[in-house]
């Protein structure tokens, strides 16, 4: 007597799903890659990174850090290779102007090393943004992607800091290279071979 699993067990050709069509990719915003002067461009009112209110200083009871400003290291960054990952940005009310929604600290940082390219009578770098069209007037979600945009950031470890360096250290490049992607990172010649003996 045949099981009646057997019977009610469908066939190997009638199990298999046959797709036809390979899934298919859409795209996440309207937008356009550009480069810009840092100096044309305004913070978007939306950013949610705000600098300190005023009159806040170090005597106040909580003391209140402003997360704007970049840092001497980030500074040096730009400085030295430019500002790599781009800028997000949209138009503003006014229709000419750029408003940054994140990017705001390399932003600042881009803007020092431009003065001071200018100031010495260098060529500076222009900055690479990435235009959002369809969040023109779109206050909302300017809001709500920049605020993901800065809390999901985790710092890496300073092992893997050390590690990097230390591959960056023992590559075949020329020293003018290894000085300036050196000076890039905040850190020395001698530092960058110092973490060849780290890890």
């Amino acid at each position: 007597m045949p099981s009646p699993l057997a019977e009610t067990a469908p066939s190997t050709a009638e199990a298999t799903v046959v797709i036809d069509e390979p899934s298919v990719g859409i795209e996440g915003f309207e937008g356009t890659f550009t480069w810009v002067d840092p100096r044309t461009l305004v913070v978007d009112p939306y950013n949610h990174r705000k600098p300190p209110a005023p009159g806040t200083d170090d005597s106040d009871e909580e003391q209140v850090e402003d997360t704007t400003e970049p840092d001497p290291e980030l500074i040096a960054s730009v400085r030295e290779i430019g500002v790599q990952t781009p800028l997000l940005l949209r138009p503003q009310a006014d229709g000419k102007t750029l408003g940054i929604i994140f990017g705001q600290r390399r932003f600042k940082a881009a803007t020092i090393a431009v003065e001071e390219a200018i100031a010495e009578g260098r060529a500076f770098r222009l900055v690479p943004a990435i235009v959002r069209t369809d969040l023109r007037g779109v206050d909302d979600a300017a809001l709500t992607i920049s605020l993901i945009e800065n809390a999901h950031r985790k710092a890496t470890s300073a092992r893997d800091n050390i590690a990097a360096v230390q591959q960056l250290s023992l590559m075949k490049i020329s020293k003018t290279r290894k000085a300036k992607y050196a000076r890039s990172l905040g850190l020395t010649v001698d530092q960058v071979k110092a973490s060849e003996t780290a890890i």
